[in-house]
């Protein structure tokens, strides 16, 4: 004969290890930045975005070192890759792009003045998954 209230005990701590372990170990994050790289007017990104597919909101933004206030920055719309995007899971791939198909502005590398420059990227995804952020330096 079965036990209930023994089976009930076991489901119970079944469910508070499984709470617990998802108390201690951090959601991971939908997209991981490997390198972020810019030479001249390239932007080069290696990536993985291990999955579930969804869909986050990006937003780049371009320093000059001289300066606090952006040189150039996303401008988002209702379009597919005006600020949001669509993501796949995929293994770790190299993506290369005009800085300002990467930052979604017309211009914005003709903008920039001589010297170095700071990048700043974010993604938010909207299922409530964690935002991933990268930062790289580079000299125009």
């Amino acid at each position: 004969m079965i036990n209930t209230n023994l089976l009930l005990g076991i489901a119970g701590g079944i469910i508070a290890i499984n709470a617990a372990i998802g108390a201690i170990l951090p959601t991971p994050a939908f997209l991981e930045v490997h390198d972020m790289t810019v030479v001249g007017d390239q932007v080069r990104v290696v990536r993985s975005v291990p999955g579930p597919a969804g869909v986050a909101d990006w937003t780049v933004v371009v320093v000059a070192d001289a300066t606090d206030a952006p040189s150039c920055q996303t401008v988002s719309g209702p379009l597919l890759h005006q600020g949001w995007s669509k993501y796949s899971a995929s293994p770790k791939r190299e993506i290369s792009m005009h800085l300002d198909v990467w930052v979604g502005y017309e211009g914005c590398y003709d903008k920039l003045a001589a010297g170095k420059h700071d990048m700043f990227v974010t993604w938010t995804p909207r299922d409530g998954r964690p935002v991933v952020s990268a930062r790289t330096t580079f000299t125009k």
